[in-house]
């Protein structure tokens, strides 16, 4: 998949990452939408924000599926808008299938319940896949008559290994996650690649030389550390055997030695692993008094709070290069995130302290 930068320019991309920064829903404003009285409510008040496009084009009755699929198309036409004026667009093209895999999920999800074409497209959009040519992808997936056949239809792509290997495993153990965990070692595996071509181009700030790597190296390191992590834990609770353990692993060294991932992986169960895991520079994530899979479900969401937070760092700290438009997309992501919990609360009638408790506000 490969994008053209149009206006293709450093100093424009930095501009746009900071104006689009500066529109992020500040706290007063997501108070706001978590006092409406119901979804149409909601609606109205998301027509004040940068959202308004996006959910004006929502046909009633509105739910909150609908809503979080408005709200990812919003992220994809900002994702895609940093592409189109980057200079070195490559490493953001990498990252963008991101959107691509989560519809993957879905799909593959749908297929492995027999769920029908109508169950799974409700849950779909395409939008995403069409501003960078890959709509076909998507249609032949959706078009799959059953598991075996979505195997069949990504055969050719990029996606193939790891997707055969997912199905192949949840015939054999029955969980969903197990599409969760394949389709992210195929994202992971494609940025880490593409991570490593990184232009060592050196910008000179105070006197020390910067790199394209090492701005993203902050992000990138705790999504694949992060990844590795939570697969091995997750192979834990499979009961998976040591070299499908080890499949699963992206083989990149950023914040724990490879002798502690070959630690964690030969550990004689989950809570043993979880202690290796406590060993290494992420062990401050891993919630207090929890053991087991309510652990792994909780560290999870440490580590998605933690990349969060290093995205706000990102912007009094570095003033150029592909960190910033990585941290931009890393932040609308948590807003994204926060809006879709945000419509499910309101949808479930919750109140709006109940709906905050669930965000994660970073300002």
């Amino acid at each position: 998949m490969k994008v053209r930068g149009e206006l293709a320019d450093e100093t424009y991309l930095m501009a746009k990452c900071f104006a689009e920064k500066g529109i992020l829903l500040q706290r007063a404003m997501v108070e706001t939408l978590a006092e409406s009285k119901g979804l149409e409510d909601l609606v109205g008040r998301l027509k004040g924000t940068p959202y308004n496009e996006v959910v004006s084009k929502l046909s009633r009755p509105y739910t909150s599926d609908k809503l979080e699929m408005a709200f990812r198309e919003h992220l994809a036409q900002t994702h895609y808008s940093l592409i189109k004026v980057s200079p070195r667009p490559s490493f953001l093209t990498a990252y963008y299938i991101k959107h691509l895999i989560w519809n993957l999920k879905t799909i593959a999800k749908g297929k492995a319940l027999g769920l029908s074409y109508e169950e799974i497209a409700s849950k779909v959009n395409l939008y995403a896949e069409e501003l960078v040519a890959r709509r076909d992808l998507i249609v032949r997936a959706l078009s799959a008559p059953d598991l075996a056949g979505l195997v069949q239809a990504l055969g050719k792509t990029e996606f193939s290994q790891e997707i055969s290997k997912a199905a192949e495993l949840y015939r054999e153990k029955g969980d969903l996650r197990i599409f969760d965990t394949y389709l992210d070692k195929a994202f992971y595996t494609l940025l880490l690649n593409e991570y490593k071509r990184l232009t060592r181009r050196s910008i000179y700030l105070k006197r020390r030389p910067i790199k394209d790597q090492a701005n993203v190296r902050p992000f990138i390191s705790i999504d694949i550390d992060g990844y590795n992590i939570l697969s091995i834990l997750r192979a834990k609770i499979w009961d998976l055997t040591t070299p499908q353990t080890r499949e699963l692993v992206v083989d990149a060294a950023f914040d724990i030695p490879q002798k502690k991932i070959q630690a964690m992986i030969g550990a004689p169960n989950l809570n043993e692993a979880l202690k290796k895991v406590a060993e290494t520079p992420y062990g401050k994530l891993i919630p207090a008094g929890v053991v087991g899979e309510e652990a792994v479900r909780r560290l999870e969401s440490e580590f998605e709070i933690y990349s969060y937070k290093q995205a706000v760092k990102a912007f009094p700290w570095q003033i150029s290069g592909l960190g910033v438009a990585l941290a931009l997309i890393k932040l609308k992501e948590a807003e994204v995130r926060n809006l879709s919990a945000l419509a499910f609360g309101v949808e479930q009638g919750l109140s709006a302290k109940e709906i905050m408790s669930k965000m994660i506000l970073l300002s």
